[in-house]
């Protein structure tokens, strides 16, 4: 039964790949051979980012995990979201979000978790770290996906595994993205590639320094 739900995946994303590949679609570079890791995609404006996923993942040979909330697993589609081995996350515990999904990913054997750091259509300000922070907790590479509507292009990045120096591995990503030249369906809608913890450090930087008081010997 497992391998029979998997093959209906399997044939309903051939299906869109089918489609997006005689539209023009491609695949830019090659996923790391390793079992488990977390890719993010950007830049995300539209729907239609949902099925270049599925079509993108299909050329590359894997089934692509998602973190949704848990009610649309009670819809009709929760039988696909499961078979897919997406994660059901409660609203209501969202707190302990990043320890959920990386637990989930340390007990699966294989998994392909696959992120929108924006967690939005519509434009943010920065992107949510939470995929920094379940990779790194989680022990798997981070992968990065441009995509780019102009070129009908999704470029995969080396695999970058987190250091804990979430400023400068952020970098590393800003540089991927500079280079890859994403183009978003609706590209006024991407936002700046920055997380809150380089906000506050930058805000760290520029506090002043308090300075050492000398007291005064008595006499």
């Amino acid at each position: 039964m497992h391998f029979f739900k998997r093959f209906i995946i399997w044939l309903l994303m051939r299906i869109i790949a089918i489609a997006f590949w005689i539209a023009g679609w491609r695949a830019e570079g090659r996923l790391p051979d390793v079992p488990k890791m977390v890719i993010i995609g950007a830049p995300h404006t539209s729907n239609w980012d949902y099925f270049a996923m599925l079509a993108i993942s299909a050329q590359l040979n894997v089934i692509p995990a998602t973190v949704i909330k848990a009610e649309a697993f009670q819809t009709p589609l929760g039988f696909l979201l499961r078979w897919a081995g997406s994660i059901p996350l409660d609203r209501k515990n969202s707190r302990n979000a990043v320890d959920i999904v990386a637990k989930h990913i340390q007990a699966a054997k294989r998994i392909v978790l696959a992120i929108s750091p924006e967690g939005t259509r519509r434009k943010t300000k920065r992107w949510r770290s939470g995929f920094y922070h379940i990779a790194r907790k989680a022990g798997v590479p981070l992968v990065m996906a441009a995509v780019n509507y102009r070129r009908k292009r999704v470029t995969i990045s080396q695999p970058l595994y987190p250091s804990g120096d979430i400023v400068a591995d952020m970098q590393i990503i800003r540089t991927f993205y500079e280079s890859a030249n994403p183009l978003g369906r609706y590209h006024e809608n991407f936002g700046e590639i920055k997380v809150i913890e380089e906000v506050r450090a930058q805000h760290e930087q520029h506090q002043p320094k308090e300075q050492p008081v000398l007291e005064t010997p008595t006499t």
